[in-house]
């Protein structure tokens, strides 16, 4: 098993009501397949005419800039993307995304029960969601398979969410998930935060929502099948 750590620095822009994030250039190649429009970039007062452009383009979620031009994209990534760093990436000269949310929490450090390949437990934080399974976490094929997060410190948390896999797969591969929440870093010790039963839709999302806020620093999803994978797209810890 391998725990991850995790550093998250954001720059914050604003076009009208939507706030944009700074992040990381670099993208793999299947970000083309999102792609709507590149206009060129208006010279006006505003300070990132590109991201208002992108704020008036209908399913404009991200927006990168090179060469004075603007490159628009209706792909889901957020504010935690770090970069990608592989000869085939597509780079600009800076990007800018509004898949954001201020009450996200960034986990210090993931865990998963072991690695199919290396589909490592940290992809279902990279914060680029895409069809492609290639972007999920996958555990190995194991009893009781999860996926642990370490938020740092004691925080307090009204909101799980999950997007599982998009590629079409007859299995979800999250089934029947129960999370859990508290300042064990056994997961088994902690609270149940809230849980899911039965088996999801391909490109489900799935919601975790206790009856009140917990508190607690670290954070476990585990699906209780006897054996199998658990396949998490992308997680989202809200304040």
């Amino acid at each position: 098993m391998v725990t991850v750590t995790i550093c998250t620095i954001t720059c914050i822009v604003r076009a009208g009501s939507t706030t944009f994030a700074e992040i990381a250039p670099s993208f793999p190649p299947d970000l083309a397949s999102s792609f709507l429009v590149e206009v060129k970039e208006r010279q006006c007062r505003q300070s990132h005419p590109c991201v208002n452009q992108c704020n008036l383009q209908p399913n404009c979620r991200l927006v990168c800039i090179k060469d004075s031009t603007c490159h628009m994209y209706s792909g889901w990534v957020s504010e935690q993307w770090s970069g990608y760093n592989k000869t085939d990436a597509i780079r600009f000269g800076s990007c800018f995304t509004s898949w954001t949310n201020q009450r996200r929490i960034f986990p210090v450090a993931t865990n998963q029960s072991g690695n199919y390949y290396d589909y490592y437990s940290s992809e279902a934080v990279s914060g680029y969601l895409s069809r492609p399974v290639r972007y999920c976490s996958i555990t190995a094929r194991v009893a009781n398979p999860w996926w642990w997060a370490d938020l740092g410190e004691s925080k307090t948390v009204s909101q799980i969410v999950v997007h599982i896999r998009r590629d079409g797969h007859s299995d979800s591969q999250f089934r029947s998930v129960v999370a859990r929440l508290g300042d064990a870093s056994e997961a088994s010790q902690n609270a149940v935060f809230d849980s899911k039963d039965g088996v999801p839709g391909i490109g489900s999302v799935i919601q975790f929502t206790p009856t009140r806020p917990r508190v607690g620093r670290f954070l476990s999803l585990q699906s209780i099948v006897s054996l199998g994978y658990l396949t998490i797209c992308n997680v989202q810890i809200l304040s």
